[in-house]
């Protein structure tokens, strides 16, 4: 099942609510707000094949210096394998490129490591833990 996507930037708070279900349903919905998330760009994935758009997806980014961050990117279950995840990082690196960044990173989830392989990122690194899950740092040279 495919549907129509469309990505607009979103207030931080709009994020919260998917980046809690998503990727730390356990945590209190505190832990998935960042001391930086004011200074960020968020973006949403809405569906347009309905009456009502839906928030399918998020992802929000931080851009220092030269370099951008990408974090808390997740996609609905019900969502998941129909290129969501893909239009939305590929969103930020031509958000990132635009601005003139040199490099775009994350920190990835090792399940994860095929997918962003697939959209040029490259592992830098060795793997590290946070609360319990293994990450690897996964970086894409911009031009």
């Amino acid at each position: 099942m495919s549907c129509e996507i469309e990505i607009r930037p979103v207030a931080v708070e709009q994020t919260y609510p998917l980046r809690h279900h998503i990727l730390w349903p356990e945590q209190p919905l505190s832990f998935v707000q960042l001391p930086e998330d004011s200074a960020g760009h968020h973006f949403g994935a809405f569906t347009t094949s309905t009456d009502y758009p839906v928030l399918v997806g998020v992802i929000s980014l931080y851009m220092t210096d030269s370099t951008a961050r990408f974090r808390k990117m997740c996609v609905l279950p019900s969502h998941q394998s129909q290129g969501i995840g893909s239009r939305l990082v590929d969103h930020v690196i031509r958000t990132s490129t635009e601005a003139g960044m040199s490099s775009v990173w994350c920190d990835a989830r090792l399940s994860a490591l095929p997918f962003y392989r697939r959209l040029g990122l490259q592992a830098e690194g060795n793997a590290f833990d946070k609360s319990g899950i293994q990450y690897l740092v996964m970086r894409r040279r911009l031009p």
